[in-house]
């Protein structure tokens, strides 16, 4: 578990001249058109705070939805991974049966797995096998710039599985160059070690990040290892930004009790490439591959007594857009196509592709009224279609 009593804890900040970043100023800065592919935005703290994704562009304050920003620049230090982040917000319902994002999984509102979404810039990231380790997300929380929350029904612009809601992790394009190391050490063997480095020139822009966790657990057959990568690129062009992202994670643990009265062992290991294109100030066309491997043995000692191992992929392919209609209509429509693979030993192989199209309207009006109509159209392998 997490150590108890920090023994050492390091911290390294290079924030030389030419590697220093601009100071904070008394306004906060939404993702811009190169981060997500809407269009720059910047809004002061005092008025509403907007959110601006490649999905759905619109001021809080006016939305007839819940949302929850989360910033890991605004809590301690000492939280390592998202799932430590998300339970700054109590209404998540978060379940975890270890630390620093070890088999974690999240509901919204009630809802089962299945039906709260995880996103990762936009991109879903939830896990085919029925949304179990949903929150395995394969990137340290350095290479996240903020968290956004959403209450409530998101199934027009995402389909059945936000339901409940869902939750976006966004990255950010770096705005210098940066070099910041993390180090610690506790009680129980606890170890940890995070990394990020950065830098941009010009249009191109590059982060780097790096985080290993690790303890020998406070029983037996509890011990864990959380390791994550990333490295995101930013270019930006006449045609508008580009940005991928490629991360990966590897969590092996000790799973004592976890599904009864036995020592058992687990290991996660989770891939992920997403590619993002800005085509103009108002569209943007994207494409995600998540790879994720399960696999759990009971008895840890006697590993040829009883084996399970899942593996799942998807994919996703969008093209979205929003226009400004008026001063306070916003119209977004998009096409997208997912796929999902199980190959399992106790599952067997499954395999389903769905595609779907949308389009919403989002009328505001002096802040305090909203209106908002959609429409969304969903057709599965095998011809079925839900609308």
């Amino acid at each position: 578990m997490r150590f108890a009593s920090a023994l050492l804890s390091m911290t390294l900040v290079c924030a030389l001249p030419a590697w220093t970043q601009q100071a904070p100023s008394k306004e906060f800065r939404t993702s811009t058109a190169g981060e997500k592919g809407v269009g720059p935005l910047t809004a002061a703290v005092t008025d509403s705070i907007e959110v601006r994704t490649t999905v759905e562009p619109l001021p809080m304050s006016e939305s007839n939805r819940s949302v929850e920003v989360i910033a890991p620049s605004d809590v301690p230090a000492f939280v390592n991974s998202p799932v430590d982040l998300l339970r700054s917000d109590a209404s998540l319902n978060l379940q975890a049966r270890g630390p620093e994002g070890v088999q974690a999984d999240l509901s919204i509102r009630g809802t089962t797995f299945e039906q709260s979404l995880v996103l990762v810039n936009g991109m879903r990231v939830n896990d085919p096998e029925t949304g179990h380790l949903n929150l395995d997300i394969p990137m340290p929380l350095d290479a996240v710039t903020r968290i956004d929350v959403l209450h409530g029904s998101g199934s027009t612009f995402y389909g059945s599985d936000a339901i409940g809601g869902a939750v976006n992790l966004l990255t950010g394009r770096p705005a210098g160059r940066t070099l910041v190391v993390r180090s610690g050490a506790g009680s129980y063997g606890s170890l940890e070690n995070h990394v990020r480095a950065a830098f941009t020139t010009g249009p191109l822009a590059e982060q780097i990040t790096g985080s290993r966790d690790q303890s020998d657990g406070f029983i037996a057959d509890r011990d864990y290892a959380s390791n994550a990568g990333a490295s995101e690129s930013w270019l930006k062009s006449k045609l508008g930004t580009t940005d991928v992202l490629l991360a990966g994670s590897d969590r092996p643990y000790g799973a004592n009790k976890f599904y009864g009265n036995y020592n058992s062992w687990e290991r996660a290991k989770g891939w992920l490439a997403l590619a993002q294109q800005q085509l103009g100030g108002h569209t943007a066309a994207s494409f995600g591959y998540r790879r994720h491997t399960d696999e759990f043995i009971l008895f840890r000692d006697r590993p040829a007594v009883y084996e399970n191992n899942h593996v799942t992929s998807s994919f996703q392919a969008d093209l979205r857009r929003a226009d400004e209609l008026g001063r306070n209509t916003t119209l977004s429509y998009g096409l997208e196509e997912n796929g999902d693979t199980i190959h399992s030993n106790s599952l067997g192989r499954h395999a389903r592709n769905q595609g779907a199209g949308y389009v919403n309207v989002s009328l505001r009006s002096m802040k305090r009224l909203s209106l908002a109509l959609g429409a969304r159209e969903e057709v599965f392998s095998g011809g079925d279609s839900v609308f």
